[in-house]
């Protein structure tokens, strides 16, 4: 299913969510199997605090996350966890949230533990945590009832920006040469982890500054990951749909204020809806609508899903969640109907109409959106960790539509990206000013039209990610220095940290 990646996923159970700035990576590696002896080494651990009520549960955690087993999961859950915690979801879905966080982080190594006043019923910690996959550091909020045995209430996970007090932080800002070097770095650490398995590219204006790759793009036939592999973008696809929407509106075709129900009939979605949602509401996630990604795409045949009326009966039934402009709900639906209005207007297949209006101009010869049942020379094929079974890797072959379309699911490879990249700053795509109205934040939750938009310390950072079950990729145009950061991954969540961190190195640099 795609995985937005600006929005948080609750990573223990629907009660605990990441702060804004976490996002997530997959440890892809063997997870370690003796959960007890990652017990036995966290109760040997000098630094931990003298044992009081919490400290058995607290280890209980640590080895539950570490362990990644379906059995001691939830035997954590039933033991440690209070009745509300544990009906917040299935158990099965609580397994799969900490399984999520073995992949994203891999393992958990206790740094320190923090007492805060007491609070009412509930007593909170504060665990200090370093990640085995790129070495960050995470705070974990913890609340206990007040049981003669205490259990969770709540756990509550955040991203650290900087390390905590008493652990060591080698960061420092670096020239170019020094950038490269500690990127590559970085890429080497996430491959000897087999965390990540893909292609990175970064950029200076026009001069490609670093490019590699590794990990195997086939685990059946153990064919490598290469500089031109093809990768499933996810939905980096949003980018190109909400750039031929552009386009149609510079030929004076559509108006970013019309409102869809002329090109979007009833057999899609009733009048009344479609009347009220403008195309502006679709290229920022204002709509109201929501994914067809839904039970009835999951229990369907999904070789019937290739081109844009396809997924028809998955949109039909689909409601309002709130007035149109009135909120952000990033959605998969809202894209694909803007895929719809493409078809219409252009009078061409949406991806015939990508292919020759963006991706040849651009120079992009080796994107498309690609069925997974043709036979295309150097695709990479998706996998996740599985943490049982026979094998140690899934792929991900049925996990989602047979071809790419307007909200996600193409493949390209780094070099287009970055061909791409170069078509929008020498306006080969857009005018500038169109382009300005793409790059914008119209509703303050950073997203422009088909763009994710974030200031950092280095100043307006656009692009987009893309996530699904055995995929990730992410770009970034840091506009005001230069650099362009690509990294494709066949591993689900591979490219995320792996971005994050030389994005980091990225806001150190010094200013030309």
């Amino acid at each position: 299913m795609l995985k937005q990646v600006i929005i948080l996923c609750a990573l223990l159970s629907s009660q605990v969510a990441l702060p804004t700035q976490a996002q997530p990576l997959s440890q892809s590696g063997q997870v370690e199997k003796a959960a007890q002896a990652e017990q036995a080494a966290q109760t040997a651990n000098p630094d931990l605090p003298a044992e009081d009520k919490t400290t058995k549960p607290i280890l209980a955690l640590l080895s539950a996350f570490n362990s990644a087993q379906a059995d001691q999961i939830k035997q954590f859950i039933r033991e440690y966890t209070d009745k509300d915690f544990q009906s917040a979801m299935p158990i099965a879905e609580h397994v799969a949230q900490f399984q999520s966080v073995a992949r994203q982080y891999g393992k958990f190594h206790f740094i320190a533990l923090k007492s805060v006043p007491k609070k009412g019923n509930v007593t909170i910690k504060l665990l200090q945590v370093k990640d085995s996959a790129y070495g960050d550091y995470h705070e974990i909020t913890l609340i206990f009832n007040d049981d003669a045995a205490p259990r969770f209430v709540d756990i509550r996970p955040r991203l650290m920006k900087a390390a905590p007090e008493n652990a060591a932080n080698n960061a420092a800002n670096a020239e170019e040469s020094k950038l490269i070097q500690q990127s590559l770095q970085l890429v080497k650490i996430g491959c000897e982890k087999d965390i990540f398995s893909g292609s990175v590219m970064l950029a200076k204006d026009e001069r490609v500054l670093l490019k590699t790759a590794c990990g195997e793009a086939s685990k059946r036939y153990h064919v490598a990951n290469n500089i031109d592999t093809k990768f499933n973008l996810g939905s980096m696809n949003k980018m190109f749909t909400a750039i031929a929407i552009a386009q149609l509106m510079e030929q004076g075709k559509l108006n970013y204020q019309d409102t869809i129900d002329q090109w979007v009939d009833s057999s899609w979605l009733p009048k009344k809806i479609t009347s009220q949602i403008k195309l502006h509401h679709l290229l920022t996630h204002t709509s109201g609508l929501e994914s067809f990604f839904n039970t009835t795409f999951e229990k369907s045949a999904q070789g019937q899903y290739r081109e844009v009326d396809d997924l028809k009966p998955l949109i039909k039934d689909e409601s309002l969640r709130f007035q149109p402009g009135s909120d952000f709900l990033y959605s998969n639906t809202g894209m694909h109907l803007l895929g719809v209005v493409i078809e219409k207007v252009s009078g061409q297949n949406y991806s015939d109409y990508i292919r020759q209006h963006i991706y040849l101009p651009a120079g992009m010869l080796n994107s498309d959106n690609y069925a997974i049942d043709e036979p295309i020379e150097n695709l990479a094929i998706g996998y996740m960790p599985a943490f049982s079974g026979k094998f140690p890797w899934i792929e991900n072959t049925y996990k989602y539509s047979m071809r790419g379309g307007p909200a996600g699911g193409g493949y390209s490879t780094a070099p287009d990206l970055f061909a791409f990249v170069q078509a929008l700053k020498q306006t080969k795509l857009l005018k500038p000013e169109t382009l300005q109205t793409l790059w914008t934040d119209h509703n303050g939750h950073r997203y422009g039209y088909g763009f994710l938009v974030k200031n950092a310390s280095t100043g307006k950072v656009v692009g987009h990610g893309g996530a699904i079950d055995g995929v990730s990729a992410e770009l970034e145009m840091h506009l005001d220095r230069g650099y362009t950061l690509i990294a494709l991954s066949n591993y689900d969540y591979g490219a995320l940290h792996l971005t994050r961190k030389i994005s980091q190195l990225i806001q150190k640099m010094p200013k030309a």
